[in-house]
């Protein structure tokens, strides 16, 4: 994958707008909603964990690598079918954003991705902590199963937004 042309700021300028207008297409072309806006999703997290430039998410190359990758597998093939409906869509509209429909405002938090964060610098003070021990890492779950329960206990209703 390494091979595979990485992403240019125009690709990160312009992911949002393709994944908004892949999706407006796939509804157009009559395909289910839920599924639909799982691929746009799922084309924002590709984009996103691989930086690759779009021109190389569009390759055939690119297609197969995620297709036998073990991510997809876990997802049951969701990653590859995304990407082939995205395949689809840029034989149809071309290969350039010009003519691809800016993204409504009320939906920029849906598919305009945030900027990312320059890297912050190390605090010293992080040196002072000690490593977690193999008795830490083996109690963490526990730890967590009960902080929900307290949560839970003490009112939280959605202890999924922790």
């Amino acid at each position: 994958m390494d091979a595979l042309e990485g992403a240019s700021a125009e690709d990160e300028a312009s992911i949002g707008k393709w994944a908004y207008n892949f999706v407006v297409w796939s509804l157009k072309q009559g395909k289910k909603e839920s599924s639909v806006l799982m691929n746009g999703r799922d084309l924002l997290k590709l984009f996103k964990e691989d930086q690759k430039s779009l021109s190389a998410m569009g390759s055939e190359e690119y297609y197969e690598i995620i297709k036998a990758s073990a991510r997809n597998k876990s997802r049951h093939g969701q990653l590859s079918s995304a990407l082939k409906n995205f395949r689809e869509f840029r034989a149809d509209v071309g290969i350039s954003a010009d003519g691809l429909a800016d993204v409504p405002e009320d939906l920029h938090g849906r598919w305009i991705p945030k900027a990312q964060a320059a890297p912050c610098e190390r605090d010293p003070a992080m040196d002072l902590l000690e490593a977690a021990t193999a008795e830490d890492e083996s109690l963490i779950g526990r730890w967590a199963y009960n902080f929900v329960q307290w949560s839970v206990s003490n009112g939280k209703k959605d202890v999924t937004a922790l």
